[in-house]
């Protein structure tokens, strides 16, 4: 009797046994599962926390711009107007160079999207070289820019204007399942015509000052 019940201790032990390592493998299993998922889950929260920080700073870097634009003034469309404008598409106007850079001539800034990525080309004067564009996004489908006049109505082009626009508007749209969203950006530029400015062709400052 003593050697049967031994014996039936000893068969339970091993049943015990069996039962803990399955247990133990499958809790290995679930924390595995759990550190893989985990570890998707951050990658995605980061991948989505850099792509809100490139828009938010193209974004910044565009409001930043376009609220300092100079005042400066056209004179070869009749009337003096505000050199300030584009359409739905594009957007032209002049603002101090980057803060980064240092003392510098005004800079002629002009947004487009080019090549499918959104561009903000600067350049100083009314010269074409020395441009240097900057990309802000990257996979760009559609710029859409409107500009709301003083009659409180949104436009699709600001031309041959006597001021800047009361509000400029940018939104971009992505291409269909990209996943980015870009907020409506409205800008208030803060300037008003100087109409005793004409730009230097060369300096990109106001001609005898």
């Amino acid at each position: 009797m003593t050697r049967d019940r031994a014996s039936r201790q000893r068969g339970v032990s091993l049943v015990e046994s069996l039962v803990a390592l399955a247990l133990l493998a499958f809790l290995s299993l679930l924390m595995l599962q759990g550190v893989a998922s985990g570890s998707l889950l951050v990658g995605g929260a980061m991948r989505r926390t850099a792509t809100a920080e490139t828009i938010e700073g193209a974004q910044a870097l565009l409001r930043q711009r376009i609220t300092r634009a100079w005042p400066a003034t056209r004179y070869d469309q009749g009337p003096p107007v505000a050199d300030f404008g584009g359409d739905d598409r594009n957007l032209t106007f002049w603002a101090p160079p980057p803060e980064a850079g240092g003392p510098g001539p005004m800079r002629r800034y002009h947004l487009e999207i080019a090549g499918g990525d959104l561009v903000l080309s600067g350049r100083p004067g009314l010269a074409r070289r020395d441009a240097t564009p900057e990309v802000l996004l990257r996979g760009v489908r559609r710029l859409a820019i409107a500009y709301l006049d003083d009659a409180g109505e949104w436009r699709r082009d600001w031309a041959g204007q006597a001021r800047p626009p009361r509000l400029v508007r940018i939104e971009v749209e992505f291409p269909a399942g990209d996943g980015r969203w870009w907020p409506a950006l409205l800008v208030h530029p803060v300037t008003t015509v100087d109409v005793d400015c004409v730009q230097g062709e060369i300096a990109g400052r106001c001609a005898g000052r």
